[in-house]
């Protein structure tokens, strides 16, 4: 099987030891990490795409930015 965004990801979740992700993609080459099948994962696809393996969507790519922002503001202190 031919190396890609999803198996890049699982590989270096295995080698950090992390068990939770939120991965943000916005081309079919994400597609292979929204795949993934983790307990703890949040797929999300900016720009929506019939068929796509993404759980959540954003409408464009500058909703990253606030989306970022809202979670840091939820960090403990």
């Amino acid at each position: 099987h031919a190396p890609n965004k999803g198996t890049a990801l699982d590989a270096f979740m295995k080698q950090a030891n992390c068990t939770a992700a939120i991965y943000v993609g916005d081309d079919r080459t994400d597609e292979d990490a929204f795949r993934l099948d983790l307990a703890a994962f949040a797929a999300i696809r900016v720009g929506r795409r019939e068929h796509s393996a993404a759980s959540f969507f954003l409408e464009e790519q500058t909703d990253t930015d606030r989306l970022i922002e809202l979670l840091l503001d939820r960090l403990p202190a």
